[in-house]
């Protein structure tokens, strides 16, 4: 007697038996579908939060002493990359363009991030493109937003053969800031004027992102001052 036991040979399912199998893998896959659209809307509510928090500043309110901090308590614990992407998701499709943000929940979110370049370089319109999200694979997005030209112009198939692939550029990871603690700022309570090093004067221009109009010209302007500074040393 063998020590393991011999699979008995594959049958052909009768038509009843294959029936009952579909159907129940059917509504299996109606639960996976369900809780992919769950995940969605919930991703998006959350890049909402995200969104209005990041306004607020919210872990200075908090009594957090950064950005980071705040993102790595338990219960949280997103990267600063995972952060900054779901904030510049929501913001640039349901604040700056105002798309329908019922719309939004129903589409994955990180399909949604492959065709942002091309509408805010306006290759392509963002319904369009939302309905490319909705009806097309990543794959099929990646290669579709990926070339320079869009897919609005894309070249005869005699001529594919002769023109050279064209790769994706992948963009560097964003760099956290360095974060100072949170100050009031007006034309009365300007920055202060101590001089700035290279690195502290580019982390002030990524944080001038995130500021008013006001507090960010004076934050610029103080970034701005202290390179041309280090410009003006080198020259000597």
């Amino acid at each position: 007697m063998p020590d393991h036991p011999v699979a008995s040979p594959a049958r052909e399912l009768t038509k009843q038996e294959h029936a009952t199998w579909a159907a129940t893998c059917s509504e299996i896959e109606a639960r996976i579908r369900a809780g992919l659209r769950a995940s969605a809307e919930a991703i998006w509510a959350t890049a909402q939060a995200l969104h209005e928090f990041d306004e607020q500043s919210g872990w200075f309110a908090l009594g957090f002493d950064s950005k980071s901090a705040w993102l790595a308590q338990p219960g949280i614990e997103l990267s600063y990359d995972q952060y900054q992407r779901l904030v510049r998701v929501y913001r640039e499709t349901a604040v700056l363009r105002r798309a329908d943000f019922a719309m939004l929940q129903r589409l994955d979110l990180s399909k949604v991030d492959l065709v942002l370049p091309a509408v805010k370089d306006g290759r392509a319109q963002l319904p369009a493109a939302l309905n490319d999200v909705a009806t097309k694979t990543a794959r099929q997005m990646r290669e579709q937003y990926a070339s320079p030209n869009g897919h609005h112009h894309a070249q005869p198939e005699d001529e594919e053969d002769d023109m050279p692939s064209v790769e994706p550029v992948e963009e560097p990871p964003e760099e956290e800031p360095v974060e100072e603690p949170f100050e009031i700022r007006s034309a009365e309570n300007p920055p202060a004027t101590t001089p700035l090093t290279l690195n502290e004067a580019r982390a002030e221009l990524i944080e001038a992102l995130d500021l008013d109009q006001l507090h960010r010209k004076l934050a610029m302007r103080r970034a701005v001052a202290a390179i041309e500074a280090h410009m003006q040393e080198c020259a000597m």
